[in-house]
């Protein structure tokens, strides 16, 4: 059937793209393949899975209108030949994360390091232009918005929609579950139901633990790791909660995905003991503009007398109590700690940001901690490696959110970290990672706020990322480090941030709080979706003492875009990678469900396109190895690809 094209040599990505030196080979068969002098070695099939179900886009239906979905392609069902070279060669693998060898090797996914950098279209000229949208989401009165929410089409009728928890009603009363879901017209209809759930929730997140195509929500809350059974919820029914059998400390986040590779979801819970800062801490600036909080007495005395001092880090000797986190595998549906074998992270944890940074088919973690050290923690296939301040990053901080993009366009994975005080931008260099804040201008909007949830998202399609940013605290100058003194009069009215890429630094705006609320010290969260169709990503943030609204993407860009669904038969395909190719460009998303504490979307691979109107390649690397080639599909459309 599919014809398996290998290049003799090396072209250049674009020509690649439009074909090499020629040669045919049978799938299943093992392979040594030349490509500019490395030598590619493993099953033809793992190499490059040209045996695609690429419909020409003349022979596909057009799409409903009705429907956010649009061609479906189905790699196991041939239905054209497609004669493509592999393109790049792997990716050299970092210094910092040596390959992993043995039986949890993989094939290695394709490279971008041939390819142009950047993307083929100009900056973005016009300004992100976000609307508060105060008629989309009409909720009951009374209620406030809990730490957890969620957008992802959870009944799978290929419309996602916003899931969120709700206070109660009286004090013994259980918290209420709202999903609104997305509507064709691009509406929103809600629904509230009850719940039994008890306790503060502090994150959730979206797992097919039996990976039946009926999804749970999993919600960490101060007695435990509940998971509420969403199947055949309907309005104004209760859902039921559950707590999992075992005994886990304070659950702050929360995150789902693929560790092991066997295609069902896993569990990270990171814990956060109550580390009592209330009174006991000192702040100070160690490196400015970046506060330092220390917990312990002697470590406050130290700072005390070392304010504003370039080697105040030195006081922070103290740590919080040990707070292990878990890991939670996956067996058949039932989750098994598996935390031992998996060597977690063991301090005060806020955030955790599943990526595979190092590009070897093992999704890896960024854990942020607060009050303490920061960093990767490399999957191996069968435990962790911790790489912290080795990489290049501060050895102390106060991390809340995480996300992770090539903001750059150098095909290397950035990270954007949300802090007490100034947040931060990783610069990915092959030795490791560098402060590009400065630079980027990402201090100047965040110095004097404690800012929270981070995405990354192409929010003007124009092919680069930009970033969004939830900001509890507003300070007046020199302010911040007092947030939680009681006086009220330092803060100012709240927002948050939206930084738009222009190509080596981000202009940044906020998004006011509607009626002019002042910003207090609480824990905003937010999702990322397009739930009115338009092409472009709208914004669901709480603000203020549990308010939650929804700002509306106006921005007029005239930007292409397409939306890749990586699935299997049941469900999304957690830790796909999918690129797509244009001109001798690429640019390259993994299919995940959450950029870290607080943040959570779609696990769909969204793509700005800006100008371009026709691409050459879209190529969807799978966790087993395989890689799936579909030529030229059609723009502007929800793509769905099955995997093989």
């Amino acid at each position: 059937m599919g014809m398996q094209v290998f290049p003799a040599s090396l072209c250049l990505a674009a020509l690649c793209l439009s074909g090499c030196g020629q040669s045919s080979g049978n799938a299943g068969l093992d392979a040594t393949v030349d490509v500019g002098g490395l030598e590619l070695s493993g099953p033809v099939d793992a190499l490059q899975d040209a045996d695609t179900d690429a419909t020409p886009a003349a022979d596909l239906a057009p799409a409903d209108s009705t429907d956010t979905k649009g061609d479906v392609l189905d790699a196991a069902a041939l239905d054209a030949e497609v004669a493509l070279p592999i393109g790049c060669p792997p990716d050299p693998t970092p210094s910092w994360a040596p390959p992993i060898t043995g039986s949890s090797a993989v094939a290695p996914p394709p490279g971008r390091q041939c390819a142009l950098p950047g993307w083929p279209a100009p900056t973005a000229a016009k300004p992100l232009a976000f609307t508060f949208a105060s008629d989309v989401l009409a909720l009951p009165m009374g209620g406030q918005v809990d730490r957890c929410m969620i957008w992802q089409d959870l009944d799978g009728d290929g419309l996602e929609d916003l899931t969120f928890l709700m206070a109660p009603d009286s004090p013994i009363g259980g918290r209420k579950l709202v999903i609104a879901r997305g509507q064709s017209n691009g509406t929103l209809k809600v629904e509230v139901h009850g719940t039994k759930l008890m306790g503060l929730p502090f994150d959730c997140a979206v797992a097919d633990l039996e990976h039946d195509g009926h999804p749970e929500l999993l919600v960490t809350t101060l007695p435990g790791l509940a998971v509420l059974e969403l199947t055949g919820a309907k309005a104004g029914s209760l859902v039921n909660a559950k707590f999992l059998p075992g005994v886990y400390p304070f659950g702050w986040s929360v995150s789902v995905t693929d560790l092991t590779g066997d295609g069902v979801p896993d569990v990270y819970l990171s814990t956060n003991l109550d580390v009592g800062i209330q009174g006991k801490y000192v702040c100070g600036n160690a490196d400015a503009p970046y506060v330092l909080c220390c917990l312990d007495v002697a470590s406050a005395a130290c700072m005390q007398t070392k304010a504003g001092a370039s080697d105040l880090s030195s006081c922070c000797v103290g740590a919080p109590p040990p707070s292990p986190h878990v890991v939670l595998r996956n067996q058949a549906g039932v989750l098994v700690d598996d935390s031992a074998k998996f060597a977690v992270d063991a301090g005060a944890g806020m955030t955790v940001t599943p990526h595979d940074i190092d590009r070897d088919g093992h999704t890896d973690l960024f854990i942020g901690d607060d009050f303490g050290q920061h960093g990767w923690f490399i999957n191996r296939g069968d435990g962790f490696a911790p790489l912290k301040k080795q990489v290049g990053m501060r050895p102390y901080a106060h991390i809340m959110g995480s996300a992770v993009a090539d903001f750059d366009g150098d095909h290397r994975d950035d990270l954007l970290v949300t802090d007490w005080g100034p947040a931060t931008l990783y610069h990915a260099t092959a030795a490791g990672f560098e402060d590009a804040s400065a630079a980027w201008g990402v201090w100047p909007d965040t110095i004097d706020t404690v800012n929270w949830a981070a995405f990354a998202e192409d929010w003007d399609r124009d092919g680069s990322p930009d970033y969004a940013m939830t900001v509890s605290s507003a300070t007046t100058p020199g302010k911040v480090g007092q947030v939680e003194d009681g006086d009220s009069s330092i803060f100012l009215p709240g927002y948050h941030l939206v930084g738009q890429n222009q190509g080596g630094h981000f202009a940044v705006q906020k998004l006011p709080w509607p009626n002019g609320l002042i910003s207090d010290f609480t824990s905003p969260v937010g999702a990322a979706g397009d739930y009115d169709h338009d092409g472009d990503l709208d914004l669901f943030l709480t603000y203020g003492n549990g308010e939650i609204g929804v700002w509306r993407n106006d921005t007029q860009q005239g930007n292409h875009w397409l939306n890749v669904h990586a699935v299997d038969g049941v469900g999304p395909v957690l830790g796909a990678l999918v690129q797509v190719w244009a001109q001798g460009h690429v640019q390259e998303l993994q299919v995940l469900a959450a950029t870290g504490w607080g943040a959570k979307h779609a696990p769909v691979a969204r793509f700005g396109l800006g100008s371009v109107a026709k691409i050459d390649l879209v190529r969807v690397w799978w966790p087993s190895g395989k890689i799936t080639d579909l030529p030229v599909p059609a723009i502007d459309q929800d793509l769905t690809v099955k995997m093989p």
